[in-house]
């Protein structure tokens, strides 16, 4: 049976022109130097049936910072195990997470489901970086996020300023459709409406049937289309300001552009970057040329990635 398929270049999503998932691109390979799998060291429980197994890359030090990773829209966190384990190779101790609904997180999600971003800041991430700080007394945590998972990460540092050390966010920008160029701008405002109009309809958002975004919350999807709608971050149902929650982050903050990245286009960066006035602010370009490929995408870069875990992992060291 054939799938009906929407392109859709969000800045945020699944770039479903691909053929296979994100998931199939390499993420099992093996790493010379390094852990053989990552290991699964811990399931939150946040409310009853919600649930976050949690991953590890060891470094094999007992001391130093610890880099959670945080997943795209529709991701799941084992597609970053090989980048993960990159990191550990540079010497920080990774957890990948999944965020809500996605990957290995309980429940899938279903129809009449309400989550959406207010529950991923606000109950979700406190919760597993609390774990993680549980399991990793007096170590820094490091927020490393890939897209929506990046964006959210910038959210929560701007309300939680005491609980993380810093954020490094790689092939993420605004979602804004005026952060594009050319047609794409229109394109993604008017999809993206479609998507909301959609998810609410059907009461969840069937993106394994459509091709973007995997399934998903009807909330979180219409949170992600106002965002690309307005260019503001809210969240549906709470009370907190996103927009100066992130005016909030004075914690250092690394921006990766990944070179040929059409989901995250650097207007798209521009954009999320003039969000976080107060915050200091190093941006890096990781280039084909560092990636050896040809084809550098919003995706592949977590399997091309040997420079990038490296970079990472120096930028945290310095501070």
């Amino acid at each position: 049976m054939s799938r009906t398929r929407i392109r859709l270049e969000s800045g945020l999503g699944i770039n479903i022109s691909l053929k296979r998932s994100p998931q199939d691109l390499g993420s099992g390979d093996a790493v010379p130097g390094a852990v053989e799998r990552n290991e699964l060291f811990v399931t939150v429980a946040v409310r009853d049936c919600v649930r976050f197994p949690l991953r590890i890359a060891r470094s094999g030090m007992t001391t130093g910072s610890i880099a959670l990773v945080l997943p795209a829209l529709g991701v799941s966190s084992r597609f970053y195990e090989r980048f993960a384990r990159r990191l550990a190779t540079a010497g920080l101790t990774a957890v990948t997470a999944d965020l809500r609904g996605q990957g290995e997180s309980l429940p899938v999600p279903r129809r009449g489901d309400g989550h959406g971003y207010r529950d991923i800041v606000e109950i979700d991430l406190p919760r597993v970086v609390q774990e993680v700080a549980n399991h990793f007394p007096g170590r820094p945590i490091w927020l490393v996020g890939h897209s929506l998972g990046g964006q959210l990460a910038l959210v929560f540092a701007g309300l939680n300023s005491t609980t993380i050390a810093g954020v490094a966010v790689i092939a993420t920008g605004s979602a804004w459709h005026g952060g594009f160029a050319g047609s794409r701008r229109v394109r993604n405002l008017l999809l993206s409406q479609l998507v909301a109009i959609i998810s609410r309809s059907a009461g969840v958002w069937r993106g394994d049937v459509f091709g973007f975004g995997g399934r998903q919350s009807t909330v979180l999807m219409r949170d992600w289309a106002a965002q690309v709608r307005t260019g503001r971050y809210a969240a549906r149902g709470s009370k907190i300001d996103y927009e100066a929650g992130l005016a909030q982050v004075v914690t250092p903050v690394l921006l990766v552009d990944v070179e040929g990245d059409t989901l995250a286009p650097p207007g798209c960066v521009d954009h999320l970057i003039s969000k976080i006035p107060r915050a200091p602010v190093e941006r890096w370009n990781y280039t084909q040329a560092m990636a050896a490929s040809h084809c550098l995408t919003h995706f592949s870069w977590a399997k091309q990635s040997p420079d990038l875990a490296e970079h990472v992992a120096a930028w945290v060291f310095s501070k």
